[in-house]
């Protein structure tokens, strides 16, 4: 390095530096090279975890064991489609497959057959057997079921401990004595072996665990969720609305106005019994309800009745009305059916043009009265009929379902008072039943005694119901004048 004249050492290494460069090693094996990088870590690793490694060692051992032993299916023999998938659904211990006596297994025979540490995951039932239904209520019943019913809750995992209260109350009052009916529990998620445990030891009668199909569950495509979402916020802001901001209510709601009826647990069935979680039922119910319905060829009862939000009903009225107008084919006349209970004081006797009201006998305002339905036994046949399959198709394509708060109740009630004639309609069937801002609680001590009552006569909430309950009853019994 040579340094110039008025230069100094510094300057001329700036100007000349110095560079250092490494040749690489000649070309490896790329093997050899994997041996030599990460061979002595895991060597390392090993040296310090020798428990673990023993551990390791040990599993992969035993699941080769198994893989080895596993039996195959039989090469001599024709193995259909058919075979290999109900192969399948005995290893995962579907409850679509019959158990070794030719039934279906019961939930508690699923939980005895499986291992609590290896089976915490059971398939969703798909299929109630009727015959298994009623051989399991020869054991602890002496009624025979004459109505092919049941039982059923729309619920999530964390209501355990609701539904398990109500259903203890229900098999007290009514089951478990003079009734032996099926228990049908739903969500759109699979219930953990935990829940299903907790669920079946409340009741001696079967239960069934089933699970809504996603397609039905979630919002159809044209439901634009973006303003769905939007319209939610501003409920909860200028209205503060409970449930105002829950999707997953929306969702619920919207099933369980349409789709439960046509899950595959209820194929078979006439009538099921909407059980709402952390309901009570503190009288005893001394006749059937399912049987008084069938002989009495009732489609709907009802307990309760409610006067709906008007916020919640936005777009609402307007659809009903435009479904009247377009379908008053399918409707019953206003004089056989409790359509007139449905509208406010001032509208419902009120004479009408039938010539300049697009409505005719059906026009008037809605007070917002409607049947709580948390608690109802419905026809199933009602709820499947043609009429009430394009009445929900008409409300959904709305997207009301979602961008308001229509609910499940106020369709329903509307349902009714178009599709069905008063007499196929029943109230009054289930005493000391109690559920939110309602209850019913006889009044009578002597009845009230009789019933084994555990209510109380003087709550709130039997008087919460005065101004829609007695409009109800008499437009049922054709007293509405």
């Amino acid at each position: 390095m040579g340094i110039k004249p008025g230069e100094s050492l510094l300057d001329a290494e700036r100007t000349t530096p110095h560079r250092i460069s490494i040749k690489p090693d000649q070309k490896r094996w790329w093997p050899k090279t994997i041996y030599h990088t990460y061979w002595s870590k895991v060597y390392f690793w090993i040296q310090k975890n020798i428990l673990w490694t023993t551990i390791i060692f040990i599993v992969i051992l035993f699941a080769g064991y198994r893989f080895l032993l596993s039996p195959l299916p039989d090469q001599t023999s024709t193995y259909t489609t058919d075979q290999f998938i109900k192969d399948i659904k005995d290893k995962s211990n579907d409850p679509s497959t019959v158990n070794q006596n030719g039934n279906y297994p019961s939930q508690q025979e699923k939980l005895i057959m499986t291992h609590p540490l290896l089976h915490d995951y059971i398939l969703p039932d798909t299929h109630l057997d009727w015959d298994a239904v009623l051989a399991s209520n020869d054991e602890c019943s002496l009624n025979q079921l004459p109505v092919k019913a049941a039982f059923v809750a729309l619920v999530q995992e964390n209501d355990v401990y609701k539904l398990r209260n109500t259903m203890i109350s229900i098999e007290r009052s009514f089951n478990e004595e003079r009734g032996g009916y099926p228990w049908i529990i739903i969500s759109d998620k699979a219930f953990s072996r935990k829940f299903r445990e907790w669920i079946v030891s409340s009741t001696k009668s079967l239960v069934f665990f089933g699970q809504a199909p996603a397609i039905e569950w979630q919002e159809p495509y044209w439901v634009d969720m973006k303003k769905a979402e939007q319209n939610m916020k501003d409920m909860v802001k200028e209205h503060n609305i409970n449930n105002g901001e829950s999707i997953s209510w929306r969702r619920m709601t919207r099933y369980n106005a349409r789709f439960i009826a046509n899950h595959p647990l209820l194929k078979d069935l006439e009538y099921y019994w909407k059980v709402q979680a952390d309901s009570r039922y503190d009288c005893i119910i001394p006749h059937d309800p399912f049987q008084k319905m069938k002989e009495e060829n009732k489609k709907l009862s009802f307990a309760l009745s409610l006067t709906e939000n008007h916020k919640n009903l936005d777009e609402f009225h307007e659809t009903v009305h435009k479904f009247i107008i377009n379908h008053k084919n399918i409707i019953q006349p206003v004089s056989k059916s409790i359509y007139k209970a449905l509208l406010n004081t001032e509208t419902r006797f009120k004479s009408i043009d039938n010539k300049s009201d697009p409505l005719g006998e059906y026009s008037g305002h809605f007070s917002n009265c409607m049947m709580y339905n948390n608690f109802m036994i419905f026809s199933l046949e009602f709820l499947r009929s043609m009429e009430y399959t394009i009445f929900f198709d008409e409300l959904d394509r709305t997207g009301g379902f979602f961008y308001h708060k229509w609910g499940d109740s106020f369709p329903q009630t509307i349902a009714a008072a178009l599709f069905l004639k008063r007499e196929e309609i029943s109230f009054d069937d289930v005493e000391g039943y109690s559920y939110g801002a309602g209850a019913i609680c006889p009044k009578s001590l002597t009845r009230y005694a009789e019933l084994k009552c555990s209510c109380s006569q003087s709550e709130f909430r039997v008087y919460n119901m005065g101004h829609c309950t007695p409009t109800f009853t008499k437009a049922v019994l054709g007293e509405l004048s």
